[in-house]
Formats: structure tokens, C-alpha cells, sequence
């Protein structure tokens, strides 16, 4: 019986899952991972709810395609999103070492931003907003922001708002966002009763269907930013 050896069957079953991995870079303004990479990403907030074993898995799996694509955004991005909640910056010194690798590049600018949370938030808020100021176009500082805004430790309603909008605006078709609208409605103008009568009521509409639940992000977020006189 011939034994055939196993790394050549291993390769040819990672090239099945990632036939082309990743491109070199991802665009400044994307909002979607690569095709190839798709089927790897973790639902937002995913990280808390994932067992032990899943969250071992799902990591090992985007550092794999990383192996092939490691300039990858998005692959990057859910390395650090899906680390155990609350964060403690555990991939800091990680990502601090791609940054001085790619000094001037906004990706690598905001990936290590991210990864700051939890470890020195405040310098991570700094960074982002300086980001901003320099690439407005990257949508994912935007969301960092307002995941860091929704926290307990840096809870900040208005901000909150202000970088779900603009995420939104450079994002339109994404719902990442959709996870953040419930928390600002009530806390948004506090003492506006009809932010909590309208977000019912925007919930009572919804149903299980993509285009659907994009209606009920744009209504709530234009409710926030619209206020009635």
C-alpha cells in the first residue's frame, strides 16, 4: 500500500478553500470583503457568542488565508474583532509591528488602532480621529469609533451617532452598523420620547429579508439625524 505524503494533500485542499485568497491590498473605501474570503467572516460582535472551540477554529482559519494574503484589511480586521470581549489589546504589539513595516499606509494605521482598544483606548481614539482627518474614505474607523463610543468606559451617545453616520454614508448597503442603532436611539436628545416610540415602531416593520432590514437602518439613522423640530 503506498502512503502518499500529507503536506501536498493539505495544500491542495487550502488552495480549494482560497484559490485565489485574498488581493495584495484592499482598496481604501471598500465595504466588502474580497469573494475569496467571504465565507470567512465573522458575524459582527460574533466574538462574544462564539464557544471556545469555534473561536479557535474560525481564527485559525483567517490566519491561514493570511499566510497568503497578509496585507488583507478584512482578514486583519476579524483577527482583532474576534479576540474575547471586553478586549484587553492582546494584538497590539502584533499589529505594531506591521505598522512599522507600513508607516504611511491609513490600513495599517487603523488595524493598529483597533487592536489598542482595551490596552490605551485613548490613544487609540486619537489615532482614528487623526486618521479620519487624513483618509476620510476608510468606512472602518467610522466603526471603530462607534463600537468604542458604545462602550461603557467611553459611552458617548452623540458620537456615537455622528460615526454610525458617517460609516452609514460611506457604507449605505452594510449593516454592520444595524447593531449600534437600537443603543442610540433612546439616548440620543434625552428626554425626546418619540426616539423610543419610533424605534418600536421601526421594529414592528421589520422582517427577515436584506433589503427590509437596510430600510430600517436607513429610517432609524435618518430619525437620529433628523430630529423633529
Amino acid at each position: 500500500m503506498r502512503i502518499f505524503p500529507v503536506w501536498p494533500i493539505v495544500a491542495a485542499m487550502a488552495m480549494t478553500l482560497f484559490p485565489s485568497a485574498a488581493p495584495a491590498q484592499t482598496s481604501i473605501d471598500a465595504c466588502y470583503p474580497p469573494a475569496a474570503i467571504r465565507a470567512l467572516s465573522p458575524e459582527r460582535h460574533a466574538g462574544v457568542n462564539l464557544s471556545e472551540s469555534d473561536r479557535t477554529v474560525k481564527i485559525a482559519q483567517i490566519r491561514e488565508a493570511l499566510a497568503q494574503s497578509p496585507d488583507d484589511l478584512f482578514l486583519n480586521r476579524w483577527i482583532v474583532e474576534l479576540q474575547h470581549k471586553p478586549q484587553t489589546g492582546a494584538l497590539a504589539a502584533e499589529f505594531q509591528e506591521k505598522l512599522a513595516t507600513h508607516p504611511e499606509d491609513p490600513r495599517y494605521i487603523y488595524l493598529h488602532a483597533r487592536a489598542l482598544v482595551g490596552k490605551d483606548t485613548p490613544s487609540a481614539i486619537h489615532s482614528l480621529q487623526e486618521l479620519i482627518s487624513q483618509e476620510p474614505k476608510l468606512p472602518w474607523t467610522y466603526l471603530a469609533l462607534t463600537e468604542i463610543y458604545s462602550s461603557a468606559a467611553f459611552r458617548d451617545a452623540a458620537k456615537v451617532a455622528e460615526n454610525l453616520r458617517e460609516y452609514h454614508q460611506a457604507c449605505p448597503a452594510n449593516l454592520e452598523s444595524k447593531s449600534y442603532v437600537e443603543q442610540v436611539l433612546p439616548e440620543v436628545n434625552l428626554g425626546q420620547t418619540w426616539l423610543v416610540d419610533q424605534a418600536a415602531s421601526i421594529r414592528l416593520r421589520r422582517q427577515n429579508t436584506p433589503y427590509l432590514e437596510q430600510v430600517w437602518v436607513n429610517e432609524a439613522l435618518d430619525k437620529v439625524n433628523h430630529p423633529p423640530q
